[in-house]
């Protein structure tokens, strides 16, 4: 049993300490105070001590092991002791995660915060556009099998009666207003909104951190409309390849700056007899793909990662795939959160970066992952592969859907196919066969 009450009130204190966002520090006239380091031992004890008195052994664990990381730093602070802090924390925030999972009011609160992050977004636009086709898009919305899904889990928990017919957005926010009121006194909901704000900048600070233990001057500035990077005595490839020579434990050969360029030049080529000339041209610029790898795909911190099984290129792929569409890395991606990518964009997302990164890594893996790999080297490049036919399929989705769009019957039917393409499979590689251009892929990819 976890003891919620000391769990919040401890991680909160933590969260706060070492300046990641909480609650409490968004709200209005509420400004954040300098990290002070010092202060991290004392409050990570208290949350060691907390976990301690839980009935999970797996969490009591993390809590010792963020408790010795933060003596670690404290005793002998530099950017290789902060950054095994912060992939302790982050390590422990899912685990704690993962242990709300049965309780359904954690759950609830999962489901509606993504389903309010959808209306925040539809509303923006219904504020600012006159024009109706938004406020049919947003009535239409409700049909949205995913969203279907999601207020059938607030009516459930709220205990209204089942109804077969589909409520319209009006109704959709009075629900969602009501289980904010429902959850206000709820402890684990508390919780989850903690470990919901604090995440994506612990990607963050994990990415800078990670660039500071290899030596590369490179600092990455993030705000909500642009990002920017700067590098003064590191060329982006050298970094790029750093990245994948972290990421696997025995490669075949070490990745380096001409690896990248000479697989960059075999994607182009391959992206270009399969027709996709705007693929191609991304890749005849590898610094500049290489860049938006970094900045949007790959883990912030790849030193925890590694690629020497099929299981965990399985989930090195989804968490890119979660990465790409806003969400931290280690983040299980849901339907929710492909459509509230979308409505946020108000538009579909463009494929060809991804696909372009996905050709890329497949030619990097390539020439450099072992042969001795648990599940074999050919069943991982035909996984990189379905990788590949799936972001393909995505790209082409958006190409057919475009036309489609002056509806908001077009916009529903695209969100469906959206969510059918990556969620629709038990896995997010699917199993269906692949096709004729990216079976040429593997067997290049064999063959050379």
């Amino acid at each position: 049993m976890l003891n919620l009450d000391e769990i919040r009130k401890t991680l909160a204190d933590v969260v706060d300490i070492v300046g990641l966002p909480s609650p409490r520090s968004i709200e209005p006239n509420c400004a954040r105070q300098p990290i002070d380091f010092h202060s991290v031992q004392e409050s990570t004890q208290q949350f060691a001590a907390a976990c301690s008195r839980c009935d999970c052994e797996q969490l009591s664990l993390q809590g010792r092991l963020l408790r010795d990381c933060a003596s670690e730093m404290d005793a002998n602070r530099n950017a290789g002791s902060d950054l095994k802090f912060f992939i302790q924390l982050e390590s422990t925030m899912i685990h704690i995660e993962n242990n709300l999972a049965p309780i359904a009011s954690a759950r609830v609160w999962w489901t509606g915060q993504r389903l309010a992050e959808v209306t925040r977004y539809i509303q923006r636009f219904l504020d600012t556009e006159s024009e109706s086709q938004w406020k049919a898009f947003a009535e239409k919305l409700c049909y949205v099998r995913a969203i279907r899904c999601g207020m059938a889990e607030l009516r459930g928990f709220l205990a209204l009666p089942v109804s077969g017919k589909v409520g319209g957005f009006d109704q959709f926010m009075e629900m969602l207003n009501a289980v904010e009121q429902r959850l206000k006194p709820d402890v684990a909901a508390e919780i989850c909104a903690q470990l919901w704000c604090a995440r994506p900048k612990l990607d963050c600070q994990l990415q800078n951190l990670w660039y500071q233990t290899h030596g590369a001057n490179l600092v990455h500035f993030i705000s909500p409309d642009s990002q920017m990077w700067s590098q003064s005595d590191i060329g982006i490839l050298e970094a790029y390849a750093c990245v994948w020579n972290d990421l696997l434990e025995k490669p075949r050969a070490f990745v380096t700056a001409a690896t990248c360029r000479a697989a960059a030049e075999k994607a182009r080529v391959t992206s270009g007899n399969m027709g996709l000339n705007d693929v191609a041209e991304l890749l005849s610029d590898p610094e500049c793909l290489a860049h938006y790898g970094l900045a949007n795909i790959l883990p912030p911190a790849p030193a925890t990662w590694r690629l020497s099984n099929l299981a965990e290129i399985e989930a090195f792929l989804k968490n890119e795939l979660s990465r790409w569409y806003l969400r931290p890395y280690r983040f299980e991606l849901q339907p929710l959160d492909l459509i509230a990518a979308v409505v946020r964009a108000q538009r579909p997302l463009f494929y060809h970066k991804l696909l372009a990164h996905a050709l890329l890594q497949f030619h990097v893996l390539q020439t450099s992952l072992s042969g001795d790999l648990e599940a074999g080297y050919f069943d991982v490049m035909v996984t990189l592969a379905r990788n590949i036919d799936i972001l393909l399929r995505g790209y082409h989705l958006r190409i057919e859907s475009i036309p489609k769009l002056e509806s908001a019957d077009g916009w529903a039917e695209y969100l469906d196919s959206l969510v059918q393409l990556h969620c629709g499979n038990p896995s997010t590689m699917g199993a269906t066969p692949l096709s004729e251009n990216v079976r040429k892929i593997v067997d290049s990819g064999i063959l050379q």
